[in-house]
């Protein structure tokens, strides 16, 4: 299944740095309670990830490890000077398999495993056959956590999700740190016994909120002030 998410020298991969914008909330010791992937109905390849903090809350996100069949369902795609980069997802996913196994996520095989899962139409948990990555089941990482604020979505009459003007909060995970180092997987590969950028990152998001909201016709937005630490897919 991972055939396809092979590592090509020839692409530059992730780098340590800051990101822009109005980032929130902060580092948090992890373990992988889930991970499994399935094929979204374009093709693409989403890697589903639930995390249990130290604290006892849950982490749920979804990276998009390839494009969808019209893309040709790669790892990577092809930028403005004609040069392959990877997927953000596919870096995102392919970073969490090497810090936690050392592994890239192409020596992974999922298995076919029977979970409980959200069943949106039911309202509860159902249980849900998926391809799981055993592997990382029960693995230590730290994570890079941010805040958003975004607008809900209901259905449309067209049974479309569209936004409304009522938000929520999300957490979204930002970068992978190696449990017991605390280190990048550039940090890694240069030979960093102790992680550097952990300090940095942490420093310039911790308690800060980023704000995704967009305008809705007919109504402003309005911020409901609750923490969403869900699946980002639960509108």
């Amino acid at each position: 299944m991972f055939e396809n998410l092979q590592v090509d020298n020839a692409i530059t991969e992730e780098t340590d740095r800051l990101g822009g914008g109005v980032p929130d909330s902060g580092l948090y010791d992890c373990a992988i309670e889930m991970a499994y992937v399935e094929e979204s109905s374009g093709g693409a390849m989403g890697f589903h990830l639930s995390l249990a903090t130290a604290n006892g809350q849950n982490i749920r996100n979804t990276f998009y490890l390839t494009g969808g069949k019209k893309k040709g369902q790669n790892n990577y795609y092809i930028d403005r000077a004609g040069n392959k980069q990877y997927l953000p997802g596919f870096s995102q996913g392919n970073s969490l398999a090497q810090l936690a196994l050392g592994k890239n996520l192409a020596e992974l095989t999922p298995e076919a495993k029977t979970i409980l899962l959200y069943d949106f139409d039911a309202k509860k948990d159902i249980p849900q056959e998926k391809q799981v990555v055993t592997e990382l089941i029960g693995q230590k990482i730290k994570v890079g956590v941010i805040k958003e604020i975004v607008n809900k979505n209901v259905k449309n009459a067209d049974d479309v999700w569209v936004p409304i003007a009522e938000t929520r909060e999300q957490l979204i995970i930002d970068k992978f740190f190696e449990a017991t180092t605390g280190c990048t997987v550039v940090e890694r590969k240069a030979g960093v016994a102790q992680g550097e950028f952990i300090n940095k990152w942490t420093a310039k998001n911790t308690g800060t909120v980023r704000n995704k909201t967009v305008p809705v016709e007919g109504g402003s937005t309005v911020a409901t002030g609750q923490t969403q630490t869900e699946s980002l897919f639960k509108n």
